[in-house]
């Protein structure tokens, strides 16, 4: 049951329309950038509708993709950068002089991934190439989750106001979604919704929020009933004085734009509002950004696609020229001619062909420097999406593009880096706050030894690990292995063990590696030691003590998985072994040193 604040009719209704008013506002603050979304995205999904040139009568134009390589480049980078080292950000304990707290990052990485932030992630990615501003709203889910991640279009996210050019200063902040009128009814009669009539009728499609008509060829459904009509809601955390005590609080409430109705208001517990905007670029003064990848390769993507349609239309026409007959005329159904066509006339004709004199031979070199400004526009050469380098491009010069390149990288992954350590601190400050919620919604997954006193009042710094190509997966692997190699000096002072557990959790193994960790050995050597000193005093047979090193050997081996694989070797008494009954026992060793078993150092 949500606990919907006690509101009266009027204080709904004032609260309705401000939230309503504010909404418009910042649709109107974003003018035309919705078009130019759209016309980005088109030409991202090699949409031949995006140019309007036609050379040929009949033929269409031809939509050639040069910002699709170079902007899945850019996105498998920054992806494979955050998300190829585990776990991906790097929680630091501001009161234990910085040092990362390993059971608080496998706590978190598990929301992360039952949230299934890594598809999110990619879509994040897309959205910010294309539009510079790429949302992820994230907000409990129990009991199924611990959280859920979802990816907003900008088209339908809403932020007043729009000027302050960041999500967290925001008053009111939220997006647009649709529910059939059927199911909003279900939820008032839940108590998740205030009463109130509630009509329908608004189509989903009327506002771009990255789905065009025309690209996806289709058509909003039609609904079969009156209780399938879909209704435009909006959710956003508004900060306001609604109870009218003098504070401004924030408040997560849900209206119904078009008949400025409010659906539901209940307090917002967080510090801050849980969408979270990753960028390539940070917006100059206003949230809704004006320049993106995409907006910078606009031009010469079109220019890229005019040339190529030129190329193969004007090669067209030069093959099968305009002609003009005369001395009679073509049957009716003959329009046109093509390769080997063959045409009967009854009377003599005369055909005189029209060349236009077309020369494609500069064409080519026109899109070769298109390819190379996109190169340097980009930072992503053609080294980098697997082309062939120009011939005749040395080996220096190459080395300079993968240099360029490298830098660019990590300028991209710079870039995105803030807006996935704001996420994992929202994630924390939800862990805080529902601790047992989200303990018990991950089940198996949850790193058991974290407990609810291990985290209370502390603070933690969250660091991406992979921001950057020098803590790129393999390069790490590489700084670890030569720490392994100098902790081989007793000198050092490194711990082996402790450097091979970061060599392992940063492989990221599809498996846990915990089974793979020896196992403490089954006998204790001050166990022995007091055996034995007894089997010397009189105390215990020597039988008896036989029996007992026997037994404990037998259950470490078990223990360990193999005859002396993780038990001890156990050395014989000497003198013979183990007497037998009535005889004398050997030289027994004494608590310094002779023959006693020593523990198995670690490596």
């Amino acid at each position: 049951m949500i606990d919907l604040l006690v509101l009266s009719d009027g204080q709904k209704k004032k609260l309705a329309e401000r939230i309503c008013k504010e909404i418009e506002a910042s649709e109107q603050a974003k003018g035309s950038l919705p078009q130019r979304w759209e016309r980005n995205e088109k030409i991202y999904g090699v949409d031949p509708d995006v140019s309007s040139l036609h050379v040929a009568e009949g033929m269409q134009p031809y939509a050639i993709p040069l910002y699709r390589q170079k902007a899945d480049r850019v996105i498998g980078t920054i992806y494979s950068s955050i998300t190829g080292l585990y776990p991906f950000v790097q929680a630091l304990d501001e009161d234990a002089d910085g040092n990362n707290d390993e059971v608080v990052e496998r706590a978190l990485q598990a929301m992360a991934d039952d949230a299934q932030f890594n598809s999110r992630f990619k879509k994040i990615l897309k959205l910010a190439v294309n539009t510079n501003i790429g949302t992820l709203r994230v907000s409990p889910d129990f009991p199924k989750h611990g959280v859920r991640m979802e990816w907003i279009h900008p088209g339908n996210m809403m932020c007043y106001p729009a000027e302050n050019g960041c999500y967290e200063e925001a008053k009111t902040i939220g997006h647009r979604f649709y529910k059939m009128r059927y199911r909003i009814e279900a939820e008032q009669n839940s108590g998740h919704y205030y009463k109130g009539e509630i009509f329908g009728g608004d189509d989903p499609n009327e506002h771009y929020s990255g789905r065009s008509r025309t690209q996806s060829k289709t058509e909003t459904t039609s609904p079969v009933v009156n209780a399938d009509d879909q209704v435009e809601l909006w959710e956003v955390v508004h900060e306001s004085d609604v109870e009218e005590a003098g504070v401004y609080k924030r408040y997560l409430c849900v209206v119904a734009k078009n008949q400025t109705k409010l659906l539901s208001c209940q307090p917002f517990p967080y510090s801050e509002p849980w969408y979270f905007a990753g960028r390539l670029e940070e917006p100059d003064g206003n949230v809704w950004p004006a320049d993106s990848l995409a907006q910078t390769m606009q031009g010469l993507q079109l220019a890229y696609n005019d040339i190529h349609t030129t190329l193969i239309h004007g090669s067209y026409m030069a093959a099968f020229p305009m002609v003009v007959i005369s001395g009679g005329t073509l049957p009716t159904k003959v329009k046109k001619y093509g390769p080997a066509t063959l045409i009967e006339s009854s009377t003599e004709l005369k055909v005189q062909a029209l060349t236009t004199g077309f020369n494609p031979g500069a064409l080519p070199m026109e899109g070769a420097k298109l390819e190379q400004v996109a190169d340097g526009l980009t930072g992503i050469s053609r080294l980098g999406t697997s082309e062939n380098m120009p011939s005749g491009t040395t080996a220096t010069a190459a080395a300079g593009f993968l240099q360029a390149q490298n830098e660019a990288k990590d300028q991209y992954t710079e870039a995105m880096s803030p807006f996935v350590q704001r996420v994992w601190g929202f994630l924390y400050e939800v862990l805080t706050l529902h601790f047992e919620e989200v303990a018990a919604a991950l089940g198996s997954k949850w790193p058991r030894e974290l407990t609810w006193e291990m985290i209370r009042g502390k603070s933690y710094r969250f660091e991406v690990t992979g921001k950057s190509g020098s803590s790129s997966p393999q390069t790490l692997l590489n700084k670890l292995q030569m720490l392994l190699q100098l902790s081989a000096d007793p000198q050092s002072g490194l711990d082996r063990r402790e450097i091979t557990e970061k060599i392992v959790q940063a492989l990221d193994l599809p498996f846990s590696a915990q089974g793979l960790k020896s196992k403490p050995p089954a006998i204790d050597p001050q166990e022995i030691l007091q055996l034995l000193q007894a089997v010397a005093g009189g105390q215990v047979p020597v039988p008896q003590a036989a029996q007992v090193l026997l037994t404990d050997i037998q259950n470490a081996t078990q223990t360990n998985g193999g005859s002396g694989s993780g038990a001890m070797a156990l050395s014989p008494m000497a003198g013979g072994g183990v007497a037998g009954p009535g005889g004398a026992p050997g030289p027994v060793p004494g608590p310094i040193g002779g023959n006693a078993p020593q523990p198995r150092q670690g490596f």
